[in-house]
């Protein structure tokens, strides 16, 4: 489960760092499914270390996606809000 945990976090940083508004919240969806497959992967003590090790990559590369999109919307509708008082 580590490995599909870092594949969906991994998806999840390229849909939140590069794709258009719409897409974005499936990728912050895909952030946060990341981080809740990859803690039960890095907290199973029976599993290789490898998968573990991909569990805890799956978590941190989730929460750079998390960052990212989130930033990239509130810079959005700061945007918006400042476009709007102009008008």
């Amino acid at each position: 489960m580590g490995w599909f945990a870092l594949a969906t976090a991994a998806i999840a940083l390229l849909f939140c760092a590069t794709i258009s508004p719409p897409l974005g919240f499936v990728g912050l969806g895909l952030a946060i499914a990341g981080i809740a497959l990859g803690l039960p992967s890095y907290r199973r003590r029976q599993d290789p270390a490898s998968v573990r090790l991909a569990g805890a990559g799956a978590m941190c590369v989730s929460i750079i996606a998390l960052t990212v999109g989130l930033t990239k919307y509130g810079v959005l509708l700061l945007a918006l809000q400042y476009l709007r008082e102009l008008i």
